[in-house]
């Protein structure tokens, strides 16, 4: 579907030393301006966001991947819950919180784009 549109799929990853793959993402890669390309990884990467190890070698692989390809932006939306609130948008307090996962991303050079309510025809659903 997405190459009707003028997309390339490519599919990348991290096999451990079993040759399991422990992560992975699916690229869509669209010609945009001049050579450069923009590049979407849909609801990922899929990886360990928790292990920082694994987040910043799949980061820095995936970049020396992308430079290959001339992206000039890359958007990632990882399917990685922030932390729960309650019907009047408090923090739930003792439950799962994952602010240490945006703030990784945020080193290795990633911009938070904010967060958003309702639908946004431009994005990937939530």
């Amino acid at each position: 579907m997405r190459e009707a549109k003028g997309f390339s799929t490519y599919y990348v990853g991290i096999k451990d030393e079993s040759g399991k793959i422990i992560a992975g993402s699916m690229l869509s890669v669209l010609p945009i301006f001049m050579n450069g390309t923009l590049v979407q990884a849909l609801r990922g990467p899929l990886l360990d966001y928790k292990d920082e190890e694994q987040v910043t070698f799949f980061h820095e692989h995936l970049i020396a991947f992308l430079k290959k390809k001339n992206c000039i932006y890359l958007h990632i939306d990882p399917y990685v819950p922030y932390v729960p609130h309650d019907l009047d948008g408090n923090v739930v307090e003792g439950d799962f919180d994952n602010r240490d996962v945006v703030s990784l991303l945020k080193k290795l050079g990633y911009r938070h784009e904010g967060f958003t309510r309702g639908i946004d025809l431009s994005r990937e659903p939530r």
